[in-house]
């Protein structure tokens, strides 16, 4: 979500790192008999600036502290993420009561500028082990968090591309890495089809007993070797060759001992970082044939 121009078109920051600029104006409370409407006397609340109620959020994040989490927040403020917004005391508790059950930690603070009482921030924070680049504003009024947007995606490496992508889920399917290549899917977006062997399938780990089936079980000794890439914004398509003995049944054809050889091609699909689907194409009338035709004479 972009954020409103006056809030952060005019901000700039010196690097990659915790540099802000801009001023920094102290929310003085008067110390009058004036209270909240959750009970709390103005005069008590102390006195403090946009950065410190900032780092206060963090830290109530961090540790999983629910009560302090909304304790930050004005009763009249209002949460927008993408998905959805949350108003009021209630609201704030509803949206962050699932959100720390993820156990969120703050790995960087990549970017924080202010100007007043707004602020303007990207991180990077680790949610059930995955980390995902966050980036918001925050308008503070009366020492508390008034209005907030929020917007968070996987973390991708600015130089990473869809064959790099590829490649590294590649490697894990073919090390028998499963749990390294499932991190490296969008399962909600996933879709996939392996002509002749599947149909299309929305369930990456439906997906996976397919490629057990087909890709796994009947081969040993799999070698796969690129030879052609034609790599796009979000999808890479590579023809490849591969060799591998048949040890298992495929396509109805019992081990036979095989050395074979067959060309296929994939289209991958690449999100945000992650895979989100294929389509692929053996060579199976090729590969059938050398399973069940007569093997060449020798002299």
């Amino acid at each position: 979500m972009t954020a409103p121009a006056r809030s952060c078109g005019e901000l700039r920051t010196a690097g990659p790192r915790i540099r802000s600029r801009g001023s920094r104006r102290h929310l003085v409370h008067r110390a009058d008999s004036r209270t909240d409407p959750r009970g709390t006397r103005m005069a008590e609340i102390i006195t403090t600036d946009a950065r410190t109620v900032f780092e206060k959020q963090l830290a109530a994040v961090t540790a999983g502290d629910l009560e302090s989490v909304v304790e930050n927040y004005a009763v009249d403020a209002v949460l927008i993420r993408t998905d959805r917004s949350f108003a009021g005391t209630e609201g704030i508790r509803e949206a962050f009561s699932g959100y720390l059950a993820l156990r969120p930690k703050l790995a960087e603070l990549v970017e924080y500028a202010e100007h007043g009482d707004t602020v303007c921030y990207r991180a990077v924070m680790e949610v059930s082990g995955e980390r995902k680049d966050t980036v918001g504003t925050m308008v503070m009024k009366d020492g508390r968090i008034w209005r907030q947007t929020a917007l968070s995606r996987p973390d991708t490496p600015a130089n990473t591309t869809p064959l790099e992508v590829y490649r590294a889920w590649n490697d894990c399917l073919l090390a028998g890495d499963i749990e390294g290549a499932t991190r490296l899917i969008d399962a909600d977006r996933w879709t996939e089809k392996c002509l002749g062997l599947t149909g299309w399938l929305t369930d990456f780990q439906v997906a996976l007993t397919h490629y057990a089936r087909n890709m796994v079980e009947p081969w040993e000794g799999l070698e796969m070797s690129e030879e052609e890439v034609v790599e796009g914004r979000d999808a890479v398509t590579i023809r490849f060759r591969v060799e591998a003995t048949h040890v298992g049944e495929f396509m109805g054809v019992p081990a036979t001992g095989r050395r074979v050889s067959f060309d296929a091609i994939r289209i991958v699909h690449v999100r945000d970082g992650k895979v989100t689907g294929q389509w692929a194409q053996l060579d199976l009338w090729g590969l059938h044939r050398q399973l069940t035709g007569d093997r060449p004479k020798t002299s």
